[in-house]
């Protein structure tokens, strides 16, 4: 069993209760190109990227796949299980080899019972990809190409840039 990192949701636990939930929690290995689930399947709980990264798709009526985002090692996703909704409406795909850690839908709740300030933290969580998917919605909308571009690099320098001799390196893997 991989320990799950201490960052995002995880970081706002305990050792001991990041030990306590990767030994309720079960993880699996996903193979780089896998899918851990489809539109439509059964929304049982949320995941965690132990080790890796997924992509995020929706899979339009045309036939083309959306990228909707990419989630990093320590990141929560399938968040739609939270609202109470059957089934799945994206599919969650392994880019490299993979560890998921899944969080039943009534263990997440009942963390949340036992700890009620992990709720501010899962908020946050929300409300920093709500305000993600507005900016990439602004950009889309109002900007033409150079502008979105540098908006986009500007993003990725933001998350992922660090200090170089002539300048910024960005350690994004895209």
């Amino acid at each position: 069993m991989t320990p799950p990192p201490a960052n995002g949701f995880l970081g706002a636990l305990t050792a001991k209760q990041r030990l306590q939930l990767s030994m309720d929690s079960p993880q699996r290995g996903l193979a780089r190109g896998a899918f851990l689930f489809m539109p439509g399947d059964e929304c049982d709980g949320v995941y965690i990227v132990v080790a890796g990264r997924v992509k995020i798709s929706r899979l339009q009526e045309n036939g083309r796949e959306s990228t909707l985002g990419m989630v990093e090692a320590g990141e929560l996703f399938g968040l739609e299980c939270l609202q109470g909704l059957p089934g799945r409406e994206t599919a969650a795909q392994a880019m490299e080899d993979c560890r998921i850690m899944h969080i039943g839908s009534e263990r997440m709740q009942a963390l949340l019972r036992e700890q009620p300030e992990l709720s501010f933290v899962l908020i946050g969580l929300m409300g920093q990809k709500l305000r993600s998917s507005e900016q990439v919605i602004e950009r889309l909308l109002l900007k033409d190409v150079k502008s979105r571009l540098a908006a986009l690099l500007l993003d990725l320098v933001a998350r992922c840039g660090q200090p170089a001799e002539r300048g910024i390196l960005l350690a994004a893997r895209i």
